[in-house]
């Protein structure tokens, strides 16, 4: 599609889409949409120019103006939480001024999407968007730990597995959890039920726990303290670090 006049209609003017973004899926309905302003300072990282707002880009509300912008989870503005999906291609500029400005576009903020189609998402998003999307993965932070999975062997955490409680149930010998990168919104737990020793290995110096807030791992490996011990871990505000909370009376090891 080109652009040739200030609304957006099609023209014949230079192509600024090459290709039309699907991000929704499954029924025509229930979905939702509100009117909202791009702020004028708007811009799509991903996208060439940066200054054409890709249909399927996450967003976020800026909390001093109400305006909304690109999610980005680093933000301090009140963007850093996603709040809907843009549902319209909104080119930022104003062909007669030559500078961008502030423009009125769809916020999708309910309804089916396909995760693949979306610009912008992590697992901060899938967390803040959850309760009023359903992505075509099907897979929901599970905000309780009901999902428990047993594994006997040493095991790489992957982000599908956020919000999962993992055991040790059926291990003859320790198990290692090896934690994904940092990144906001992942929260995990590991429960110990065997008599092994159970390690949760965070990144290189990015886990903070008691007394040390540049530690790389915590295990239960003291004898007679290894059945029932318990790590919850969680990401940071900023996403830089992972916190570990221990449960019970266990004996932590530190590295």
């Amino acid at each position: 599609m080109s652009l040739a006049i200030w609304n957006n209609l099609p023209g014949i003017d230079t192509q600024v889409n090459t290709v039309e973004n699907e991000y929704w899926w499954g029924p025509a309905f229930p979905w939702a949409c509100i009117g909202v302003i791009l702020d004028a300072a708007s811009v799509d990282a991903g996208d060439t120019p940066t200054t054409t707002l890709r249909r399927g880009l996450v967003l976020g509300q800026i909390a001093s103006s109400l305006k909304y912008k690109a999610y980005d989870p680093t933000a301090t503005d009140g963007s850093q939480v996603a709040v809907g999906v843009l549902d319209t291609t909104t080119d930022m500029n104003d062909p007669r001024s030559g500078s961008t400005r502030d423009k009125v576009a769809q916020l999708r903020v309910w309804g089916f999407v396909k995760v693949g189609s979306l610009f912008g998402f992590d697992e901060n998003a899938r967390v803040q968007l959850s309760p009023r999307f359903v992505f075509d993965d099907l897979r929901l932070i599970d905000r309780d730990f009901s999902q428990v999975v047993a594994k006997a062997a040493n095991y790489t955490v992957v982000a599908a597995d956020n919000g999962k409680t993992f055991t040790t149930s059926g291990a003859a010998g320790e198990v290692d959890f090896t934690l994904p990168a940092v990144a906001r919104g992942y929260r995990f737990r590991f429960h110990n039920v065997v008599g092994q020793t159970m390690k949760v290995i965070a990144p290189a110096g990015k886990l903070v726990t008691f007394n040390n807030n540049a530690a790389t791992s915590v295990a239960f490996q003291t004898a007679g303290n290894l059945i029932g011990g318990t790590i919850e871990i969680v990401s940071n505000d900023d996403g830089s670090k992972y916190i570990a909370i221990p449960g019970g009376a266990n004996t932590l090891t530190v590295a």
